[in-house]
C-alpha cells in the first residue's frame, strides 16, 4: 500500500511541477512578445503621434494608479482595430494595415496571440473577442498615452487564440460613455 501511495505522490508532484514549468514558460513567452510589440508599436505610433508613450500602470491597494492624473471623464471609444498577430508558425509580429481583411503570413500552432488597438475607453463587460465564433480570453493590456500628458488615451490588448490553425478573428467593444457606440474589427487568419 505504501509503494502505491508513494508512486501516486511522485506522479502528482511531477504533474504539478510540469504544469508550473509550462505556465512559467508561457508567461515568459508572453512577456517577450509584449516587449517586442511595445518597441515596434511605439515607433509606429510616434509617426502619427510624436509624443506617444506607453504608461506603466502601478495600481495601489486603494485602486489609485501611480503617476497618472485623472482629469475629466474618460474619452469615448473612437477607434478600434486589429493591430498585429504573432504565432508559433510565424514567430514575429505581423502588423496589419487599416482595413486589411486577411493576414499575409500563415499563423497558428501551439501559440497565437492577436493584438487589438483601441483609442478611447471601452467597457470591461462589452469586450468580446472570438476566433471562429468561440470566445477567447484577453491576456493583458497596455495603456497608451498619445500626447505625453500622462493621461491614458487608449489600450493595446492581447488576445489568446492559441491552438487555432486559421480562421476568423472578430472583436467588438462599446464605449464606456457617450455616445456609447459599439465598434468592431475583424481579420481572417491564414
Amino acid at each position: 500500500m505504501k509503494k502505491g501511495l508513494t508512486a501516486v505522490v511522485i506522479a502528482l508532484t511531477l504533474f504539478l511541477t510540469a504544469g508550473a514549468v509550462s505556465a512559467s514558460s508561457v508567461d515568459e513567452s508572453i512577456t517577450l512578445h509584449k516587449k517586442l510589440l511595445k518597441d515596434q508599436a511605439l515607433q509606429s505610433l510616434q509617426e502619427e503621434y510624436p509624443d506617444a508613450q506607453f504608461i506603466e500602470e502601478d495600481v495601489a491597494k486603494d485602486g489609485s494608479v501611480e503617476g497618472i492624473t485623472l482629469q475629466g471623464p474618460a474619452p469615448p471609444l473612437t477607434s478600434l482595430r486589429v493591430y498585429a498577430a504573432i504565432s508559433t508558425h510565424y514567430p514575429q509580429y505581423e502588423y496589419f494595415a487599416l482595413n486589411q481583411l486577411t493576414s499575409i503570413e500563415d499563423h497558428g500552432g501551439e501559440e497565437m496571440y492577436i493584438v487589438t488597438r483601441e483609442i478611447g475607453y471601452s467597457r470591461n463587460t462589452s469586450r468580446i473577442a472570438q476566433m471562429n465564433g468561440g470566445n477567447i480570453p484577453m491576456l493583458m493590456d497596455e495603456a497608451i498615452d498619445l500626447n505625453g500628458d500622462r493621461i491614458i488615451d487608449g489600450y493595446f490588448r492581447w488576445w489568446d487564440a492559441s491552438g487555432y490553425e486559421n480562421g476568423r478573428f472578430t472583436y467588438q467593444a462599446t464605449s464606456i460613455n457617450a455616445p456609447w457606440n459599439t465598434m468592431s474589427a475583424r481579420i481572417n487568419m491564414r
